[in-house]
């Protein structure tokens, strides 16, 4: 019998979606039609390659920094192996700009989320091959979020549990509100029950994915529930699992901690981690009032404060050249952000902005940073109080050259 040979092209930094996406279609296709694997590298495709032009997909999941890059390898693909093979892609980059894919000779796009979409393109895929007509393929209306698998423990791939999707603020430079506009959530027990899930595979540790680690529980009327937040921690530690809540990739707001400073002892009574991560963004308020932060320049002090004061080490995530910034708010961002150093014993993960498709912001161009500030970013990266891909990212967005 004829099979279909699904290949997740691996990068690492599509590990945790591809993790997912494998746990969805392993529990969801039959194993008698579908074989599931990933390649790291094209030979590998390559080495699959039957002659069957229905029997292999290549799936890309993608961000838009690896965009050029999966548009070339695709046309390489296209062209050394024509229709032998179907290529798909998925993910924020294809989400926002679908034809972008389409033109570098992908065969069909996914976009938003594919939790049903995916598995039902493949069925027909299999069943009933060429009949499958739409190229930008849509999602479909989702289940409740605790119907679907947290990642493919049952091939061995582990990656952090998404306990709420979406998110309600709506941040200009930022793809997740276009990319999911409906928040989910998954419950307490389903994510006690991937806690032992993960024990019984022979690891210690869970971590999370959430846009702000301090609106689990929440709604609009309680943007923040320190007893929701308790009770997931509580119920998880009774498992006897180390958790790792509010660092990457779980970031903690700082209008949520500043709001709710009781949230760190809740955190400090259960985590195993020793850092966490806020999303500062910048110290101007009126860079802040660009971005449509939730949040003022004094709840990054605030937060700090509350958390070194709670045996916490801060790492405050910065973002410099978002379109409207001026010199002056880059230098207060700095200045603020030395004091905290000092201060506090903070650290910083610099960023540089990147106009990404879907956002407000797209088609914009950075602003450019002054000498005197990479210098004064530089010292920080030198004296370990820093880190990030401030350069890299300004490498890539540089419009002065």
């Amino acid at each position: 019998m004829k099979k279909t040979r699904i290949i997740f092209r691996w990068t690492g930094n599509n590990a945790y979606t591809v993790s997912y996406l494998m746990a969805l279609l392993t529990e969801t296709l039959d194993p008698e039609n579908f074989t599931i694997g990933t390649a790291e590298t094209l030979s590998e495709i390559y080495a699959t390659d039957s002659g069957d032009p229905y029997s292999t997909i290549v799936a890309y999941t993608l961000v838009t920094p690896q965009a050029e890059w999966a548009k070339n390898e695709i046309l390489s693909l296209k062209k050394d192996l024509g229709q032998n093979i179907t290529v798909i892609c998925g993910g924020p980059h294809p989400t926002a700009l679908p034809e972008d894919l389409l033109d570098a000779g992908a065969d069909h796009v996914f976009t938003g989320e594919a939790e049903e979409s995916l598995p039902r393109f493949l069925r027909l895929f299999h069943n009933s091959p060429g009949t499958v007509k739409d190229r930008i393929i849509a999602p479909l209306p989702l289940e409740h979020f605790d119907a679907y698998p947290p990642f493919a423990y049952k091939l061995d791939f582990f990656a952090p549990v998404e306990i709420r999707r979406g998110c309600a603020n709506r941040c200009a430079f930022c793809q997740t509100p276009g990319i999911f506009p409906e928040i989910r959530e998954r419950s307490v027990g389903y994510v006690r029950d991937t806690a032992i899930k993960i024990l019984e595979h022979g690891r210690d540790s869970i971590f999370f994915l959430i846009t702000d680690a301090l609106s689990y529980g929440s709604d609009a009327l309680n943007p923040v529930d320190p007893r929701a937040i308790e009770k997931l921690l509580s119920e998880l530690s009774g498992t006897g699992i180390k958790i790792h809540f509010g660092n990457f990739p779980s970031e903690v707001s700082p209008s949520s901690l500043a709001r709710y400073p009781e949230t760190a002892l809740i955190m400090k009574k259960y985590t195993e981690n020793t850092k966490i991560l806020v999303g500062g963004q910048s110290a101007s308020d009126r860079v802040l009032g660009i971005m449509g932060r939730a949040h003022n320049a004094d709840d990054i002090t605030t937060s700090a404060k509350i958390l070194r004061e709670t045996g916490f080490t801060p790492i405050i995530d910065i973002l410099l050249g978002v379109p409207g910034e001026e010199k002056k708010d880059r230098e207060l961002t700095m200045s603020v952000m030395e004091s905290l150093v000092l201060k506090y014993r903070i650290r910083v993960n610099m960023h540089y902005f990147m106009p990404l498709p879907g956002t407000p912001l797209y088609g914009s161009r950075p602003e450019p940073v002054e000498d005197s500030v990479k210098n004064r970013i530089a010292l920080l990266v030198k004296n370990g109080h820093a880190r990030g891909d401030f350069f890299k990212q300004l490498e890539l967005n540089d419009y002065t050259r």
